[in-house]
This record gives structure tokens, C-alpha cells and sequence, in this order.
């Protein structure tokens, strides 16, 4: 087959005909689609990245961040760093209430998003070990705190609400009274200081 069989250029009736080859439509429509996917298609061939994962007690994870895991990753930095997960928490002024309200929208919303990743996407190892490694940092890094404390708290603090309303006490007025106030905000502040690296390392993946 010659190039001149491919693209063939006439004349006729004054009017410029060309005549395209299936050949050279199917090398468009490749390049195109390599173009298209180039993303996804370079991520299998990008290097481990190395986490250093504190939350839960997980240590190191390397994953190699290819469309999947960049896809997942992006989602849960978004819901991480929307909400008072992964920012520091400011002990003078924030509301502990507040802040359990976002820990367990976050735990859910991480759970529904793992559960929604269809099965198929889990054969590739490294989209399972992220799968793995968020929920495992849920179950054993925030679960245990929420557990603990969350519960126990808020049934205190609705008391104490009701029974302050004349005091003009604001809400920070009245969680410090709190009788396990410094255990819980001691622990508070040991998950929010992992919550915050944590993001950090989630968004190596995103950049990488």
C-alpha cells in the first residue's frame, strides 16, 4: 500500500475532492484516543508513592497512584479538606459539638463512597490497598474516639444547655465545665493533628 492509496486529492468540476483511507481514519481515531486516556494510560507506569499514615496506627503504605486511585483519592481530600477533619481544630473557640457533627458526616461520607467503587475497580491492587487503607484509618483511627467519647458527651452537653440558658453561657462557656474536659479535648486534639496529616498524604496521591 502506497501513501498515494491512502489520500487521494482530485479535481472535478472545479471542486477539490478528497478521498481519506480507512487507514488514515483508524491512525486518527487512535492517536485521538490516546490523547483522550493519556492520563489514565500513563498512570500504571507512574512510581510508588510513599504514606506515612499515623491515623489508626497504620505506619507506611506505598500505592501507585494511577487514574483510579488519583479518582478516589481527589474525592476523599475534597471531603477532607471541606470540613474540620483537616484543619487544625482551634481549642479556644471551636464547638466540640461542631466537630463530632463533621467527624461523622465525614465517616459516612467516606463509607458511601467506598461502598460505591464497583467491584471490578478492586482487581487492580492498588485501588484495593486505598480502598483498604481508608477504611481501615475510619475503623481505627476515628471510630474509636467517636465511640468513646461522642456519646457520653453530647448526652452531658444537652443537660447542660438546658440547665445554663439563664446564664447567657456560650457554647464554648459551657463545654469546658465538661467534667472529662481536658481527657477529651487531649484526645481530640492527638486525632485532629493525625486527621491533618493524614490529608496531607492523601494529597500526594492527587498530585502525583
Amino acid at each position: 500500500m502506497y501513501f498515494a492509496d491512502l489520500l487521494i486529492i482530485n479535481i472535478k468540476n472545479g471542486s477539490l475532492i478528497i478521498t481519506v483511507s480507512l487507514w488514515i481514519l483508524a491512525f486518527v481515531g487512535a492517536v485521538l484516543f490516546l490523547l483522550i486516556f493519556w492520563r489514565r494510560i500513563t498512570g500504571y507506569f507512574k512510581s510508588d508513592v510513599q504514606l506515612e499514615i499515623k491515623l489508626g496506627g497504620i505506619a507506611k503504605v506505598s500505592i501507585k497512584p494511577n487514574y483510579e486511585v488519583k479518582q478516589i483519592a481527589h474525592q476523599v481530600w475534597v471531603e477532607l479538606n471541606t470540613r474540620k477533619a483537616g484543619l487544625p481544630i482551634d481549642k479556644e473557640n471551636d464547638v466540640i459539638s461542631d466537630i463530632y457533627k463533621s467527624w461523622y458526616q465525614l465517616f459516612g461520607e467516606i463509607r458511601m463512597l467506598t461502598r460505591n467503587i464497583p467491584a471490578s475497580k478492586l482487581n487492580d491492587p492498588n485501588t484495593r490497598k486505598l480502598v483498604e487503607l481508608l477504611i481501615d484509618t475510619l475503623n481505627d483511627g476515628l471510630r474509636p474516639h467517636l465511640t468513646k467519647w461522642r456519646a457520653k458527651y453530647e448526652w452531658w452537653y444537652e443537660k447542660a444547655v438546658t440547665k445554663s440558658k439563664e446564664e447567657e453561657l456560650t457554647p464554648q462557656d459551657i463545654q469546658s465545665k465538661y467534667p472529662e474536659y481536658k481527657e477529651l479535648v487531649d484526645d481530640m486534639l492527638k486525632i485532629n493533628k493525625q486527621l491533618v496529616q493524614y490529608t496531607k498524604e492523601i494529597k500526594k496521591l492527587v498530585d502525583a
